[in-house]
């Protein structure tokens, strides 16, 4: 199939994707207004920052008392997410609940995913189709717990990354826009105020696009001379830190007074090393945890397609080329501290940076080399076979995928109804706890939200 004839395909595709999507994800709505997971955190900085504004101080600049015994979080933490929700509540003239606005910004950061890979897969010139494969199978990733691009980073009963779901939108933006600007000279300022506004959703996704960028300048590239390439990359990185310079200062100016968190388990700082990320990646564990390893196989497969091309001397596509090396790149810094040890400061790695975070990099590059794997399967049956093969073929492939994923939703949804209901019934006990803390003011501290009740 032509270019040209697989636009309304992959757009049929693609709304198809963000339907089912939706349906599923359709009871994070109720259920995620009474959170056990690191959205409370980010709930009570939104509200921080909406108190702010209201009482004239500084919304990027201000006190947290909750945290710890105190801190202006704001200060150095990344802020863009919390205020995109905080300025739709003004928007709205504070005619819908705070708390309404963000859980509906979470789901929709969530559910809208498949159409930034989409949209990323486009701008780098992939084909339609190809845009439509990385669009089902970006939320079909499955790991246990690793925080990367995956519903258990996102939803009630994971982790509530919310800037994270909100950074990787800009990350896979940038990626694609610069894709486009570097190699043709063209809106570079835009992939600068994109990969800005990366660094502002997500510190390590914006470090994340800045690596990316810069090995988009150094891979080889017949029709462009890599000075051009790398003077480029350099007005990008201009615009980035001039937009991002509010927020990244302030962390060089308090790294003094910035401890490293003693309560974080180790690997969230150093990752796991060479042999636990490759026995995950050989077993498929980093994409494909509890099911048969089908989108490890296809990215395989992606990484095979451009072997063969390669080997039989077949022009090489630029961008597929950038996603294969991206992929291994990110795959291999994901090994983390035991394994690159001091050399990771060559490439800006700093002792308190989460090491284990580049995972959603690898990730987005894996799911990009899976659906040129994917694609590259739907025309080789459609040419051998017919349409009705290749369609039959897919559903045979995705339904351990989807199986797995059902499974873990409706898991979700039931556990989320579950506690909802206990909150309920406990609603009374609970403002009566509330007023009592504060009638006497000083703090409180409730326990682990995961913490069992002592037996009777």
């Amino acid at each position: 199939m032509k270019p040209a004839r697989e636009n309304l395909p992959s757009l049929a595709i693609l709304l198809i994707v963000l339907a089912v999507s939706a349906a599923a994800l359709w009871p994070e709505l109720s259920i995620s207004r009474v959170d056990l997971n690191d959205n409370v955190f980010h709930f009570t900085l939104t509200e921080r920052i909406v108190q702010a504004v209201e009482r004239g101080e500084n919304p990027l600049d201000c006190w947290s008392p909750e945290w710890s015994l105190g801190y202006p979080v704001l200060r150095t933490y990344q802020p863009l997410a919390h205020s995109l929700v905080a300025l739709v509540y003004f928007a709205l003239g504070k005619s819908v609940s705070l708390m309404t606005v963000f859980v509906w910004a979470r789901f929709l950061s969530v559910v809208l995913l498949p159409l930034s890979f989409f949209a990323a897969a486009r701008l780098m010139g992939l084909r339609p189709l190809t845009a439509a494969a990385a669009a089902i199978l970006a939320p079909l990733v499955s790991t246990n717990f690793l925080y990367g691009v995956e519903y258990g980073s996102f939803i009630w009963a994971g982790s509530g990354l919310f800037p994270q779901a909100v950074g990787t939108h800009f990350l896979l933006l940038t990626l694609g826009a610069a894709f486009h600007s570097i190699r043709r000279g063209r809106r570079l300022a835009l992939t600068g105020a994109l990969l800005g506004l990366t660094f502002l959703a997500h510190l390590i996704y914006g470090y994340m696009g800045a690596l990316s960028i810069c090995l988009l300048a150094l891979l080889p590239d017949p029709e462009l001379a890599r000075a051009v390439r790398i003077r480029r990359v350099i007005i990008v990185g201009a615009v980035a830190l001039l937009l991002s310079a509010f927020q990244l200062v302030p962390l060089l100016l308090d790294a003094s007074h910035i401890n490293h968190s003693r309560w974080e388990p180790v690997w969230k700082w150093d990752s796991f090393g060479a042999a636990q990320v490759w026995k995950w990646l050989s077993t498929g564990d980093l994409l494909d945890y509890g099911r048969l390893p089908v989108l490890t196989l296809l990215a395989l497969a992606g990484a095979g397609a451009f072997a063969w091309n390669w080997r039989k001397r077949y022009p090489q596509n630029a961008a597929h080329a950038f996603i294969l090396s991206a992929a291994a790149l990110w795959t291999l810094l994901f090994f983390g501290r035991p394994f690159w040890g001091p050399l990771l400061t060559v490439l800006g790695v700093s002792a308190d940076m989460q090491l284990h975070r580049v995972l959603g990099g690898a990730h987005i590059f894996l799911v990009l080399l899976a659906a040129t794997g994917l694609s590259t399967l739907w025309r080789e049956f459609s040419r051998r076979w017919h349409y009705a093969a290749a369609a039959a073929a897919t559903l045979l492939l995705l339904y351990p995928m989807l199986a797995e994923r059902s499974r873990n939703l409706a898991n979700n949804a039931d556990w989320g109804r579950r506690n909802l209901a206990v909150n309920t019934a406990e609603q009374q006990a609970l403002d009566a706890t509330l007023a009592v803390a504060g009638q006497r003011g000083g703090r409180a501290y409730a326990g682990l939200a995961a913490y069992a009740r002592p037996p009777r």
